[in-house]
């Protein structure tokens, strides 16, 4: 695994599936999606990428596990009260995340999967090991935690 911080420049969340778009403010090592045109064939090809896409729910988890900020914020919703796009780009966008980020190779199973999948194109898996709160988010947070 590599260890790596970035920055993030904007977060989307994807309620269809449950997934988060993070886009950074540099680019970082990633699998790029090319559609050929003329063919309809789609491969993947190594570069650099700008915007990730991750599960939000494993993402959740990660951060209750890494960052005591996301999680006395995160525990105060719940489904009547749920944690919004809002509340993503408040906590995330200005803030530093700290990914672990492990190349795999089309046809190798994924590391720590119960399940035995395999990538069916190379892919990067990606942990998120820490949250380090821009001025934005900090100063959200403070005032949070003034209740």
């Amino acid at each position: 695994m590599s260890e790596i911080k970035v920055i993030v420049k904007s977060v989307m969340l994807n309620n269809m599936f449950d997934k988060l778009v993070i886009e950074f403010e540099k680019p970082i090592q990633g699998i790029k999606r090319v559609d050929d045109k003329e063919t309809g064939e789609i491969t993947y090809e190594k570069g650099d990428v700008t915007k990730i896409t991750l599960s939000r729910p494993a993402v959740v988890a990660q951060l209750i596990n890494n960052s005591d900020e996301f999680t006395d914020v995160y525990s105060d919703h719940s489904d009547d009260n749920p944690f919004t796009t809002k509340h993503w780009r408040l906590l995330l966008v200005g803030s530093v995340l700290v990914l672990d980020r492990q190349f795999i190779e089309a046809g190798k199973e994924f590391p720590d999967d119960e399940e035995g999948r395999v990538a069916d194109h190379d892919c990067y898996s990606t942990q998120v090991k820490g949250l380090n709160l821009g001025s934005r988010a900090q100063n959200a947070y403070n005032e949070f935690m003034k209740f």
